[in-house]
């Protein structure tokens, strides 16, 4: 890894931890607490990623994506209104089973070899995420086509947020 590449990896990190910072500051909005984790999460699993590429780690870098698919999930059920309210319990179930997807997976796919059927869970595990993901963006175009609740400039841009996701 560059020296370059390796700033603009820095970059990237702080640049999530401010925007999760400053949306964490801003509890009364809706969406905030997701977001502000979101931010946290994905700076994390930038400097997981970073570290298995430059340490050479055994470790699932995939761990940080999970759990941001799912609370970018919380954070469209809330921002949007559609959907089921967003309370501190639902928001920790969503983080508990992000991080339960996330152990399952570092400790199937560390133990067992690649054919082995505990990835039949790994993979069941894994599109549940994905459907709940897009079902995140389902909800974001709905809400700025349908509805008409979101400016369109804004839809695009949840929407492709959720799509990398």
């Amino acid at each position: 890894m560059t020296t370059a590449l390796l700033g603009l990896t820095v970059l990237a990190a702080a640049l999530h931890l401010w925007a999760g910072a400053h949306a964490l500051r801003r509890q009364s909005r809706p969406g905030a607490a997701p977001f502000g984790l979101l931010g946290i999460v994905l700076a994390g699993s930038i400097g997981l990623t970073t570290a298995e590429v430059v340490l050479d780690w055994g470790v699932s870098v995939s761990a940080g994506l999970v759990v941001a698919t799912l609370l970018f999930t919380g954070f469209v059920l809330e921002y949007t209104g559609r959907g089921p309210a967003m309370t501190r319990l639902r928001l920790a179930g969503l983080l508990g089973f992000g991080l339960f997807v996330s152990g399952v997976q570092i400790l199937l796919l560390n133990r067992f070899a690649l054919d082995s059927p505990y990835l039949l869970v790994v993979s069941a595990l894994n599109l549940v995420v994905l459907s709940l993901g897009l079902f995140g963006v389902f909800l974001v175009v709905r809400a700025g086509v349908t509805y008409d609740d979101l400016p369109l400039g804004r839809a695009l841009v949840l929407t492709g947020i959720g799509g990398v996701l």
